[in-house]
C-alpha cells in the first residue's frame, strides 16, 4: 500500500510524487489539503484514470509501494501558490520524460509556464490564461470538444464560457453577453418558422386547417412542439395525422380540411365499433395431471408458474401429444 503520512489536514502549498527509485517527480499545487489531495491522486491512479500517462505508467510498472508525497512549500496565498508551482515545473524540468511525470510545462489547472495559446473567459467576466485546453476543461467540468467549437466560433458559449485563440479587441460584459445569447435565440425562433411561398420542402396544415409551405421540417417542428419523426411519417403517407397536424409533399394534393376530418373520423368511430362487437378470442387448456385430475385453464403461463412447469415445453407437448413433467394438456 502506498505511504499515507500524518499530515495536518489544514496545511496546503506545493507537493511533489515521487518515485523512489527513479527519483521522477510529478509536481503539483493544492489550496485544500496535502493528505486530501495525495489521496485523490493515489484513487485515479488505482482505477487507472489519472490525467498524467506518464505517471500512470510508472504506477502500473512499479506499484504503488515506490511512491511517495514531499512537501516542497507551504503557503496560504494562493496566487503564489500557482505561479511557485510553475516555476519548480521549470525549474526541475518535470514535463521532460526522463526528468520527471508532468504532462507539459503548465500547473494541473492548465495554466501556462511558458506560453499563452488560449484564452477563456468564465460565466462571471474572468480572463484565463491557458495552454492546455484539454485539462483546463478536465479541472472545471467543461465538456472539452465543446470548448473547442466555442473556440472556432461554431458555439457562442458553453454553459456560459467563451473561449477564444487571442483576446478580441471588445469583450462584452456578462450582463451584454446575456442579452446577446437571448437574442441569438430569437433569431433562431424566426429562423425555426421557415415560411418562404415558392422554396418550400412540404406543405403542413394546422388542426383548424392554415396551411403552411415550410423548408425547415425541424425548425417548424421545434417551433410548433411536434415530433419530427411523426411528421415525416404524416408526409410520407404511413400516418394519417400528428396531433391533428397534416404533411404533403410539394405538388401534391391536399384534400379539403373538413371533408378529410370527416372521413377519417367516420373510419375511427367505425373500427371501434366492429372492435365492440367483435367477441374476445379464449384460449382455454384442459389440463389432466399425474393424479388424473381434469381442469380448464386460460392462463398457461400463470398455471405453469405456480406449478413449476414450463410454458412452452406444456405447448410443445400438446402439438406432440405427450407428457410433460406428467402433466397431459390438450385443446378443448
Amino acid at each position: 500500500m502506498p505511504i499515507y503520512p500524518d499530515i495536518d489536514p489544514t496545511r496546503i502549498g506545493i507537493y511533489a510524487i515521487k518515485h523512489t527509485t527513479s527519483g521522477k517527480r510529478y509536481i503539483g499545487s493544492t489550496v485544500e489539503s496535502f493528505k486530501k489531495r495525495w489521496k485523490e491522486h493515489v484513487r485515479d491512479l488505482k482505477y487507472n484514470r489519472h490525467h498524467s500517462p506518464y505517471l500512470q505508467r510508472a504506477w502500473n510498472k512499479y506499484g504503488e509501494d515506490q511512491f511517495v508525497i514531499e512537501i516542497l512549500e507551504e503557503s496560504r496565498d494562493r496566487k503564489y501558490i500557482r505561479a511557485r508551482e510553475m516555476e519548480l515545473i521549470l525549474l526541475h524540468k518535470t514535463w521532460e520524460k526522463h526528468l520527471g511525470n508532468n504532462i507539459n510545462a503548465h500547473d494541473a489547472s492548465g495554466f501556462s509556464a511558458t506560453g499563452k495559446a488560449h484564452v477563456a473567459i468564465d460565466p462571471e467576466g474572468n480572463i484565463h490564461q491557458i495552454s492546455s485546453l484539454k485539462t483546463f476543461c478536465f479541472h472545471r467540468g467543461l465538456d472539452y470538444h465543446a470548448m473547442r467549437r466555442t473556440r472556432s466560433g461554431k458555439y457562442l458559449h458553453h454553459r456560459g464560457w467563451r473561449c477564444y485563440y487571442e483576446l478580441p479587441e471588445c469583450i462584452d460584459s456578462p450582463d451584454e453577453f446575456k442579452i446577446k445569447i437571448k437574442q441569438a435565440l430569437k433569431n433562431k425562433v424566426k429562423k425555426a418558422k421557415s415560411i418562404q411561398v415558392g422554396n418550400a420542402a412540404c406543405a403542413v396544415v394546422d388542426p383548424f386547417g392554415v396551411h403552411y409551405e415550410v423548408t425547415g421540417m425541424k425548425d417548424f417542428c421545434s417551433l410548433h412542439d411536434l415530433d419530427k419523426a411523426e411528421m415525416i411519417s404524416v408526409k410520407s403517407g404511413r400516418l394519417p395525422h400528428h396531433r391533428r397536424w397534416r404533411a404533403y409533399p410539394v405538388g401534391a394534393e391536399i384534400p379539403d380540411h373538413e371533408e378529410f376530418w370527416k372521413r377519417h373520423d367516420g373510419k375511427i368511430r367505425e373500427m371501434y365499433k366492429n372492435r365492440a362487437n367483435t367477441k374476445p378470442k379464449i384460449n382455454d387448456w384442459i389440463v389432466t395431471s399425474p393424479n388424473g385430475e381434469i381442469s380448464r385453464i386460460s392462463n398457461l403461463s400463470r398455471f405453469c408458474k405456480e406449478r413449476n412447469l414450463i410454458p412452452a415445453n406444456m405447448r410443445q407437448a400438446c402439438l406432440m401429444n405427450r407428457l410433460h413433467k406428467g402433466w397431459k394438456i390438450e385443446k378443448p
